[in-house]
This record gives C-alpha cells, sequence and structure tokens, in this order.
C-alpha cells in the first residue's frame, strides 16, 4: 500500500516503511534561559502579579498575546531554577508559529506517514495545492477557543473562528479535493471551556446565531462539563458540519473534539484517524 496523504494545516502518506525515513524541520534558535540575569526574573515575577498587568491579561483578547503566556508566566519561579528541566507539559505548550510548509516523516507500526503541515498565513494560502498530489486525507485544525479573536495578519479585523469556516468551506468545495477525507479537529476545547465557563466572552457577542442555537439531546449525555460549555462546542461542530452537508461532494468529514495539551485524548484521535485514514486509501484506490 503506497499513497501520501497531505494536510491542510497538515497532511499524510501511507506507505511501506523505508531503511532510512528522512525528517525535514525547521530549526530554530534557542535562546539559552541562563543568559538572562537575575533582574530579569525578579522583574517578570513582580510584573505578572502586578493587578494592572492582571487587568490587562483579562482584556487578552483586544490585543495578541500567545495562548500560553499564562501558563509560562504562573511557572517563572520554577522556569528560573538552574536544574529546571522542562515537563511534558511545557513541551506541549511551547507554540512555534509555521512560515512556510513543512514535512514529517514517522512510522507507526510498521507503517510509514508523511505528513505536510502548510502554513496558514493568508499569505502561504496559494501555495498549499503543490501539497495535495497523491494525498490521502485532509487534517484541518480549527481553533475553536478564537471565536473572540481576531487575525494576526488581518488590517480589516477578521474573526479568527469565522475565518476557520471560511477556509474550510474554500477546502471542501475544492474540485481538487472531491474525494479526499477530511479529518476535522475542533481544537483547543480546553480553552474554549475556561472562556466560557469564566462568562466573560460569550460566544452570542460574536455569533449572534449561538443565542437560539439548542445543544442536540446526545451531546449532554453523561457529561459532566458546563451545559454552556458544550453548547457553544456543539454550536462551532454544527458551523462546520452544515458546510459539508451544504454541497454534492463526496468527501466525508470526520469531526473530533480535541485539546493538544491532553495526550490520552490525543492518542485516541490518532488512533482513530490511522483507521481512517487506512480505509480512505483502500477507497481511493478503487475504481469508480
Amino acid at each position: 500500500m503506497r499513497s501520501p496523504v497531505p494536510h491542510t494545516n497538515g497532511s499524510f502518506t501511507v506507505e511501506p516503511p523505508r531503511e532510512s525515513p528522512s525528517h525535514s524541520a525547521e530549526v530554530h534558535h534557542v535562546v539559552d534561559k541562563d543568559a538572562f540575569p537575575e533582574e530579569f526574573w525578579d522583574s517578570t515575577e513582580i510584573l505578572w502579579i502586578d493587578a494592572g498587568i492582571q487587568t490587562a491579561y483579562r482584556r487578552r483578547a483586544e490585543f495578541q498575546l500567545p495562548d500560553n503566556s499564562k501558563y509560562f508566566l504562573d511557572r517563572t519561579s520554577e522556569i528560573r531554577r538552574p536544574d529546571y528541566v522542562p515537563s511534558e507539559q511545557d513541551v506541549l505548550r511551547v507554540r512555534i508559529q509555521s512560515s512556510k510548509s513543512m514535512e514529517t516523516i514517522f512510522t507507526v507500526d510498521n507503517v510509514r506517514y508523511n505528513m505536510f503541515d502548510v502554513a496558514g498565513q493568508r499569505d502561504q494560502r496559494g501555495k498549499w495545492l503543490q501539497c495535495f498530489n497523491n494525498i490521502t486525507a485532509i487534517f484541518f485544525v480549527v481553533p475553536a477557543s478564537g471565536y473572540n479573536l481576531v487575525l494576526q495578519d488581518s488590517e480589516e479585523g477578521t474573526n479568527r473562528l469565522a475565518e476557520s469556516f471560511h477556509v474550510f468551506n474554500m477546502l471542501w468545495n475544492s474540485k481538487w479535493l472531491t474525494r479526499k477525507s477530511v479529518i476535522l479537529f475542533l481544537n483547543k476545547m480546553d480553552q474554549l471551556r475556561e472562556k466560557i465557563s469564566s462568562g466573560q466572552a460569550g460566544l452570542e457577542l460574536f455569533f449572534p446565531e449561538f443565542q437560539a442555537y439548542t445543544t442536540p439531546s446526545y451531546a449532554s449525555s453523561g457529561s459532566t462539563d458546563d451545559p454552556e460549555f458544550i453548547r457553544a462546542k456543539y454550536f462551532i461542530r454544527n458551523e462546520i458540519m452544515k458546510i459539508t452537508t451544504a454541497s454534492n461532494t463526496q468527501h466525508v468529514c470526520y469531526p473530533h473534539f480535541t485539546s493538544a495539551i491532553d495526550t490520552e485524548n490525543i492518542r485516541k484521535v490518532f488512533d482513530g484517524c490511522r483507521e481512517i485514514i487506512q480505509r480512505s486509501q483502500i477507497q481511493q484506490a478503487t475504481p469508480l
């Protein structure tokens, strides 16, 4: 079985493993934390607990602030220690913005996967199609918690979640991808839960149609989550799935709620994705 697979936020190729698979990745400069003077760490800790800074942080949706800021600033006293070693969660919370397409090759259970991460910035979208030859499936990642944020590279203040809906619609209806399975990751559920449960930024303020939305009966079965959070995540899912049912296409969308920092969640989702990818390969190899 041999056939590559992309992702519009990433992509895939499943094929037999080779003896020495290559791995191409962008190398980034790492700053040695020991290069910072003690005054830097002292000032950071003092500033972070300042009431004015905390007020500004609560209004973080009004400016561009990495979503991992609080996590690392809360851990300044630990990170500054000479014997500090990053934990698994520390590594998972690091963010590096991709500025060009990157290929990652890895093997799971003797099956080789090629994943292409196509940069999500607007100025990179014209290059996406070159990654879509011989693909098996597309991973589309939606930052669900971005409903109250604007794009960093948008002068007109485009809403991040609305832009995700727009890009998904463009890809779903592309004539080049009519038979490609789409694996949808509704990501950052942990941050969506925090925002909705805090009541500081109602989803209806940015998507008025949410006010009349009713949680499907099957959604809350057995869940101990905040009902308003459940309603919010299924509303976002529903907005995407409406796109998939509005057009006569031959591909299938497989939605998943994910949190990148929850390793058990990602492990279960990935196991399901492997089955979808292999099934898609068989279907694509079958003559029409």
